[in-house]
């Protein structure tokens, strides 16, 4: 397809995903036309509620405007922004299928570690965060990233007191003691 465009294209792939950027709005629509049917040769089709058309890049660039188009690739949702200096950015925050996925898994976990002590749940969702920190950790993430920390801390309280009959307790107890800490988010990927 490449010799045929007007215009430049690249392909970024990762197993069976893929995403195509073309500068030419007529390129990336003949691509999509002829893409079902390449794909059928090898008994191969599209999921549909993956595969849009999007406009993206400087040309569709506001600054100081949110850009309604975004699409997720890898855990990660792009959308284009501005930067420090007024500049367009793409944006990359993990995405909310990413987010819920995580924190289903916190909460799984949680259940079935109940009555476990606190200071081995303490460490494995340690574990568990600076897992997810590792892979997420990206400019513009950070407030994303806050909100998981907040969230697993409030899943962690809420099974420390499904323990025991006494029911709810303020925070300012449980930060009595010293093992009720969570590491937070810091920037891990300065330049991805």
């Amino acid at each position: 397809m490449r010799p045929r465009c007007g215009g430049k294209a690249t392909l970024i792939r990762f197993a069976d995903d893929f995403v195509v950027l073309f500068q030419s709005e007529m390129d990336a629509q003949q691509f999509a036309k002829a893409l079902p049917k390449r794909l059928a040769k090898f008994n191969l089709t599209l999921a549909e509620e993956k595969t849009h058309l999007l406009p993206f890049g400087r040309k569709h660039w506001r600054s100081g405007q949110s850009h309604p188009h975004y699409f997720d690739f890898l855990g990660f949702r792009h959308h284009l922004g501005t930067d420090r200096k007024g500049r367009m950015a793409v944006v990359r925050i993990p995405s909310p299928k990413s987010v819920r996925k995580f924190l289903a898994e916190v909460k799984e976990w949680l259940q079935q570690h109940m009555h476990d002590r606190p200071q081995d749940q303490q460490a494995a969702l340690t574990q568990k965060l600076q897992g997810f920190y590792q892979y997420f950790s990206v400019w513009y993430a950070s407030e994303k990233l806050r909100v998981v920390w907040r969230e697993v801390y409030k899943l962690w309280k809420h099974a420390l007191e499904g323990r025991s009959q006494r029911g709810a307790r303020t925070w300012v107890r449980w930060t009595r003691h010293p093992w009720f800490t969570l590491p937070g988010p810091k920037l891990v990927h300065r330049t991805v």
